[in-house]
């Protein structure tokens, strides 16, 4: 919901500490933690941090 209203800072922190529990619960290759890396890169894209967004893409596995 931060995402939709432009609120990154906040969605980012909580994205942050979701990806963190998620790698230590579930590691760091479970489907709902890639889903987190993904919904990190949608969020800096949205943000306009094209860099950031970059680095969390080259996190993902590649799709193909």
């Amino acid at each position: 919901l931060y995402s939709v209203q432009s609120k990154y800072m906040k969605a980012q922190a909580l994205f942050s500490e979701a990806l963190r529990i998620g790698r230590q619960i579930l590691g760091d290759d479970h489907s709902d933690t890639l889903a987190t890396k993904q919904a990190l890169v949608e969020l800096y894209e949205a943000w306009g941090k094209t860099n950031k967004a970059g680095e969390w893409k080259e996190k993902l596995p590649v799709r193909g």
